[in-house]
């Protein structure tokens, strides 16, 4: 089980998801965007956010929140 600690901006709830601002690289694959199952978040706002169960769907890293923190 694959286990990440990621800071990220939330832009919105889409279906079961909560999607995140991403733009990068994650174990070499490019990635433009989180989307996490699980939680209630502020639109525009920061989180540290713990994910387990991580997968790479079409540029998309997907994971189970296990702890979030709001920044901002």
């Amino acid at each position: 089980m694959k286990k990440v600690l990621i800071i990220s901006r939330y832009l919105r709830a889409k279906e079961n998801l909560n999607l995140f601002h991403f733009k990068g690289y994650f174990h070499g694959q490019r990635i433009n965007q989180i989307a996490v199952k699980g939680g209630k978040f502020e639109k525009g706002h920061d989180y540290a956010l713990a994910l387990e169960s991580v997968v790479i769907l079409d540029k998309v890293l997907v994971g189970e929140l296990v702890k979030s923190k709001k920044l901002s």
